[in-house]
This record gives C-alpha cells, sequence and structure tokens, in this order.
C-alpha cells in the first residue's frame, strides 16, 4: 500500500506491492476524480497539490506512540500554563503577549472555559522516525474534523483497500466518534445526558468551507449516536426569556465553533449571536477563546527552557520530541552573555532556526532560516527582538515520504516525494484519527493547504501486533 522511502515507520511488505497496481488501474482517472470532488468542499488542497489516492498506514506501535505522544503533550501544556477553569485565562494570556481578534469573544466565566482544552491537535512531523512536536492548535475550528471524516468514508469504499485489509489487518479512527464521546463526557459533567448540539458555521464570501455539506458525516454520525444536531449560522443564535439558548424552536445545549474567530472579519462572520449567548452563559460555547494562548510558540520556549525543573520522565520526553525553541521576547533565554552576542548567534545560526510569531495558524508567520537570505533574516530577527512575539525554534529536517497520488498537470497517477506533517486529533480524552497534510519535497518547507500541500489521513496496522488492544 505504501512503499518505504524514509524512516517513517510505515508498514511494509505484504502490502507494498498494492501501490504499482493501483497507479496501473485504468480506473485511476476517475477515482482521483471522484477523491477530488467529495473532498472539494472545504480545505482540502491547494490547487497545484496532487491529489492523494491512498492514506498513510502506520505500524501500530508509531500510531499508538503518535496519540500518546499528542495527550502528554497536551499535559504538559496545561502543567505549565494552569487550567483555565480554575485559574482564569487572563493571566496567561497576559504572559504570552496574546491578542485577541478584533470582535472577541473572551470570556473569564470558569463554566464556559473548563473544557477549553478538550478540543486540540498537536502537529508532528517524522524525525529520524522520531516524532517532532512543531506547534499545538488548540481551538473549537483546528483542520481535521470534516477532513477525517469524508477521507475514512473514501478510502474505506474503496475495493483496493477492501482487499488489502484480507491480508493486513488495519484500522482507522473516526473523529464523528470521538466528538460523540467527548460531548457525551461534557454533558455527564454538565447533567445532560444527550446535549443538543448546533455546529456553528458561516456564509462566506471567501470560500465555501463554511457550508453545512462540509460536516455531514460529522452532523449524521453524532445524530446516530443520539445527539440532536443542527447546522447554523452565528446569527441563528437566540436567547429566550427562559435564558437558553435557541436555534428556531431547538434549544441548544453545547455550540461547537467551527470556525477561528480572527478570521471572522474577513470571512464576513456576524459573531453577535454568539457573544450573547456566552454573555448570559445560555449554552456551553466550544472551545472559548480562553483556549487560544495555550497554543502559543512561547509555551514551547517555557517548556524547553524549564524542562529540568520537571520529573526525569518528561525531560526525557522533551529533549526527545520538542526542537530545542528560543523566546525572543525573554533575552535571557538566548545563547551568548550580551545582547550583542545573542544577535549575532541569532544569525549565525540561521540555517538551523526557524521563525515563528507567537500567534498565527496555516503557516502565517513563519520564516524558515535555510530558505531566508541572510540580510533578510538579519531584519526578521531585529524586528522580533524589538517586538518581542516570535520563537526561534531548532529546524527539523523532516523525513520524506513516497506516497501514490494523481498529478493533474501532468495527467497521470504518480508516486511522489513527501514533506508530511501527522496530528492526532484530540477530542477528550478520545482521539479522532491521525490528519496527515503532505506537500511536495520540493515546494518549500512550510507545510499547508495554501503552499502547494494537501490533506490526507493515517491508517493503523497491527500486522504482527495480534495481542495489541490499546484503546484510544
Amino acid at each position: 500500500m505504501l512503499t518505504q522511502q524514509s524512516d517513517i515507520p510505515y508498514t511494509k511488505g505484504q502490502i507494498s506491492g498494492l501501490d504499482q497496481s493501483l497507479l496501473a488501474d485504468p480506473g485511476i482517472q476517475d477515482y482521483a476524480a471522484d477523491v477530488d470532488n467529495r473532498m472539494g468542499v472545504g480545505i482540502f488542497r491547494s490547487p497545484r497539490a496532487p491529489i492523494p489516492l491512498r492514506p498513510a498506514l502506520l505500524e501500530a506501535a508509531a500510531h499508538d506512540d503518535l496519540i500518546e505522544s499528542a495527550k502528554r503533550v497536551r499535559r504538559l501544556i496545561r502543567g505549565v500554563c494552569g487550567d483555565p477553569g480554575e485559574d482564569g485565562s487572563a493571566s496567561l494570556a497576559h504572559r504570552v503577549n496574546h491578542t485577541p481578534p478584533g470582535f472577541s469573544l473572551w470570556t473569564e466565566d470558569p463554566s464556559q472555559n473548563r473544557f477549553a482544552l478538550h478540543m486540540c491537535r498537536p502537529d508532528f512531523i517524522f524525525s529520524g522516525g522520531i516524532p517532532k512536536l512543531m506547534e499545538i492548535n488548540v481551538n473549537s475550528a483546528i483542520g481535521g474534523v470534516p477532513q477525517l471524516a469524508k477521507l475514512n468514508q473514501i478510502y474505506w469504499s474503496h475495493p483496493s483497500v477492501s482487499d488489502a485489509a484480507r491480508s493486513v489487518p488495519m484500522s482507522s479512527l473516526d473523529p464523528g466518534s470521538a466528538l460523540s464521546r467527548m460531548l457525551e463526557d461534557i454533558g455527564r459533567v454538565t447533567d445532560v445526558a444527550y446535549p443538543r448540539i448546533a455546529l456553528i458555521g458561516y456564509r462566506s464570501h471567501v470560500d465555501d468551507f463554511g457550508h453545512e455539506i462540509v460536516f455531514s458525516e460529522i452532523i449524521k454520525t453524532l445524530r446516530t449516536n443520539g445527539f440532536p444536531t443542527v447546522y447554523a449560522y452565528p446569527e441563528d443564535l437566540h436567547v429566550r426569556d427562559d435564558g437558553r439558548a435557541y436555534i428556531g424552536n431547538l434549544r441548544i445545549d453545547i455550540a461547537v465553533r467551527t470556525f477561528v474567530t480572527a478570521d471572522a472579519p474577513e470571512a464576513g462572520i456576524d459573531l453577535t449571536g454568539l457573544r450573547t449567548v456566552i454573555d448570559e452563559k445560555a449554552a456551553l460555547v466550544l472551545s472559548p477563546e480562553s483556549a487560544e494562548p495555550y497554543a502559543s510558540k512561547r509555551v514551547l520556549a517555557w517548556l524547553t527552557r524549564n524542562s529540568n525543573e520537571l520529573p526525569s520522565s518528561d525531560r526525557r520526553f522533551i529533549e526527545r520530541h520538542i526542537p530545542a525553541t528560543y523566546d525572543l521576547g525573554d533575552l535571557d533565554s538566548l545563547p551568548g552573555t550580551t545582547e550583542s552576542a545573542k544577535r549575532q548567534w541569532l544569525c549565525s545560526q540561521r540555517p538551523h532556526l526557524v521563525l515563528k510569531g507567537y500567534q498565527g495558524h496555516s503557516g502565517a508567520n513563519v520564516h524558515v532560516g535555510r530558505t531566508t537570505a541572510p540580510k533578510i533574516w538579519e531584519e526578521l530577527v531585529e524586528s522580533a527582538l524589538s517586538t518581542g512575539r516570535t520563537v526561534a525554534q531548532e529546524f527539523v529536517e523532516p523525513d520524506v515520504l513516497t506516497l501514490p497520488v494523481y498529478d493533474e498537470t501532468e495527467a497521470a497517477p504518480l508516486s511522489r516525494s513527501f514533506k508530511t506533517v501527522f496530528s492526532p486529533l484530540l477530542l477528550g480524552d478520545w482521539c479522532g484519527g491521525i490528519l496527515v497534510r503532505q506537500m511536495p519535497d520540493s515546494s518549500g518547507d512550510v507545510v499547508n493547504a495554501y503552499g502547494g500541500g494537501a490533506a490526507n489521513m493515517a491508517f493503523r496496522s497491527s500486522q504482527g501486533d495480534r495481542f495489541s488492544r490499546k484503546s484510544h
């Protein structure tokens, strides 16, 4: 199914030959068109990115290690930052120099904030076969929920995957099922057995990611798991005299925001309804904006700088899985005895560093030293030191993976080398799957759907692991 061309621990052996048979399939062009059509609603791939034809099949140990590493990262971040439901979030926001969006949904209400870390997606790359953390996304709008649900359905419906599953044990995790379990857990805590759910999207003049069809698989799974669920827009929300949130005549217990509030002005999203629901405590909104400071790159700098203060097992985990990260807003964290020496170190280490803004998603405010001209790098360093809102992170060389894709430019199926990011989707105590983003090796170092990449997913193979029954 996948060709082993790197140190990434992919399943090989019995099914590796299926790639070649897939590429020779006379119906592959129609299959690729079907994949692209079904995935084409929402953010799936850059127009110039090849269409994925196969999931990445991870060996069971690597698949499980990614998920456990993601959970451990979340625990470490909670430990260094504090719990938003107990300690409030204004203090953390101040410590990470967090800037809320123009129209903010910020709240200090513990009842809103206590589930702030339930929905998160740490992003890893493999380097030398070892998962390395790049960043952590903490927000209800984390990419992967609708993409994983669609890819799951597409891949399992293709005969070649079913055929391969007869000889090689493989499985995948489902985001809708994980979301259902998380909502059931939250309902148990809030004394609502099966909460009434609203997925809050938007009508966009920029893209079609706000359309209900993007979340159709998720909505179906929630409904069949016992949760009354509707898709709605912020302006549909209203609070009645009983102090509860409604969409039409349906009372809402939990509203799940499916977009980043910072993107609301550009997308023309009216947040007034959500703001009213939060202010009047009419429903629980997931995730609150208080989650966003936990995603600050400054938090990674705290972890790597202060790892010696943690238990030895955590220290070893950080040293193995989190690249050294330096806070440019705290000169004491940088090597060197004088300010001039610290600047010189940052410039001399350009090929080995990446500059990242404290805030930002989808590759925004990221500058890779080895692809940045020295003069421009010096200017970026000076700007970062003056504003104090940037980290310098050790550059990690990613392992390259060969995957079968359909290249529209060449109108042919091909095997291509990709840089890949692996992102376990954590929903409470559950994992909803591992999102994979793949970008041609020649397209740069920042992997995302905007810069030439495409979304994919990872399957788990328990070949040679017959007694493994680990639950996620």
